[in-house]
């Protein structure tokens, strides 16, 4: 409150000072917001890498995922393949193209290619194909790393005919176990085969081929098997390509034909 003095004039006292005071520092909390009060509080951040999804992880691979198709004349067999270099290697399952010696490669944009059979490695139920030409969309196989157990995997392939000219079936399951088949290393997944899907990929989260899907267990229940391509099967099949690319591997004969 104001008073009087002898001159007639009000003087301020301490009361109307302090509520002065006081109005402002209201005032200027309302103006300034909680803004006035994140100075003294840590800002911590609740973001985390994003981990690959199974979308980036198949759109990486699928490009280069081919159905095949081999006739011996008595007999079809079909399968899936991989494209694994850009000159049109192919990789796949030696029981899809044992009996013939060329196969019908036909790609997702449904163009169509004859490749001969130029490589087998019957112990480890593999084989290569060449299709002519090169520029073709590939993907590196195998792994330096041995899959874990519980790891997230996809396997890749074709079923079925009637899925030819789209992009190929996709199943997804854990590695259920590493194991050892006639001398052979196999990843067991809980990822769906089906009949068509021997030779396809079987893949990391990362898009990293890690095996080549081969066989399944009729009697159990979501017991599937693909050979592993670790280390040492990488090594074998970079080593093989390297020299067909080269000339130093020659093309495989046809049964009966002798190499002069």
């Amino acid at each position: 409150m104001s008073e009087a003095t002898p001159s007639g004039r009000k003087t301020v006292t301490s009361h109307h000072v302090k509520l002065t005071l006081v109005a402002a520092l209201v005032w200027y909390v309302v103006l300034t917001g909680a803004n006035c009060y994140s100075t003294s509080l840590p800002v911590t951040s609740t973001l985390t890498k994003a981990e690959p999804s199974v979308a980036q992880a198949i759109q990486r691979v699928s490009p280069a995922v081919v159905y095949i198709v081999a006739d011996d004349g008595a007999e079809k067999s079909a399968g899936t393949g991989i494209i694994i270099d850009s000159e049109g290697y192919i990789l796949t399952n030696n029981h899809i193209v044992e009996k013939s010696e060329r196969a019908l490669v036909r790609f997702p944009g449904k163009q169509e290619v004859l490749a001969e059979i130029v490589y087998r490695d019957k112990s480890l139920d593999l084989a290569i194909l060449k299709c002519p030409g090169s520029n073709y969309s590939a993907v590196a196989v195998g792994s330096i790393e041995e899959p874990t157990l519980g790891e997230d995997v996809i396997a890749m392939g074709f079923p079925s005919v009637s899925a030819v000219g789209t992009s190929p079936s996709i199943s997804k399951g854990i590695v259920s176990a590493l194991r050892t088949i006639d001398g052979v290393k196999c990843i067991q997944t809980d990822a769906a085969l089906n009949p068509g899907s021997s030779g396809g990929p079987l893949i990391n989260m990362n898009g990293e081929v890690i095996g080549i899907n081969s066989w399944r267990l009729r009697e159990g229940e979501g017991m599937n098997f693909a050979i592993a391509l670790n280390r040492e099967v990488k090594r074998h099949i970079d080593s093989v390509v390297a020299q067909l690319i080269d000339g130093r591997l020659s093309f495989l004969k046809p049964p009966g034909e002798t190499t002069e």
